[in-house]
C-alpha cells in the first residue's frame, strides 16, 4: 500500500528461512521441508506489510467459548507450532479435545505414511462426532 501510491511493487520477505535469517517463519529444516511439501519451485515469499496487518483473535482468545468436540493433533517434532501450548489447549476443553500425537515434524503430516496416519484419525473422529458411530 505504501509503495503503491509511488508505483512500486510491494516489498517482500521470506516466509520460511533458516535460523538467524529474516523469514517469518524460521528453524532447522524448514526451508528444506517446505520444498518438499510444495515443490522446489514454491514461491518464498510474501508481502512485507502483511507483518504490520492486525492479526485476528488466536485460539487461546476464544478456546472457552467451544462447544463442540474438538480433534488436536500434535506434532511432537514441530519447531512451529509449541506441544505445550497444544496440549494446555486441550487441558482447558477438557472432554471436548481429543488430543492425536506424532512423534513428526510440522511438515511430515502432509507426505506418506504420516499424512495417511493422520487423515485416517480424522476420518475417525468426524465419523464418530457427526454420524454418532464409531469404524
Amino acid at each position: 500500500k505504501g509503495r503503491a501510491r509511488f508505483g512500486l511493487s510491494a516489498h517482500h520477505i521470506a516466509v520460511v528461512g533458516r535460523p538467524g535469517s529474516t523469514a517469518i517463519l524460521t528453524g532447522p529444516g524448514l526451508l528444506e521441508d517446505c520444498a518438499r511439501v510444495f515443490g522446489a519451485g514454491f514461491d518464498n515469499r510474501i508481502c512485507a506489510r502483511v507483518m504490520l496487518t492486525p492479526h485476528g483473535p488466536t485460539a487461546s482468545d476464544v478456546i472457552d467459548r467451544v462447544r463442540a468436540p474438538v480433534l488436536i493433533q500434535i506434532c511432537e517434532k514441530d519447531p512451529l507450532v509449541s506441544m505445550d501450548g497444544s496440549l494446555g489447549m486441550a487441558s482447558r476443553m477438557g472432554a471436548l479435545a481429543q488430543v492425536k500425537r506424532y512423534p513428526i515434524g510440522h511438515f511430515d503430516l502432509y507426505l506418506g505414511k504420516d499424512f495417511e496416519r493422520s487423515v485416517a484419525d480424522q476420518i475417525e473422529f468426524f465419523t464418530q462426532h457427526l454420524l454418532g458411530t464409531e469404524e
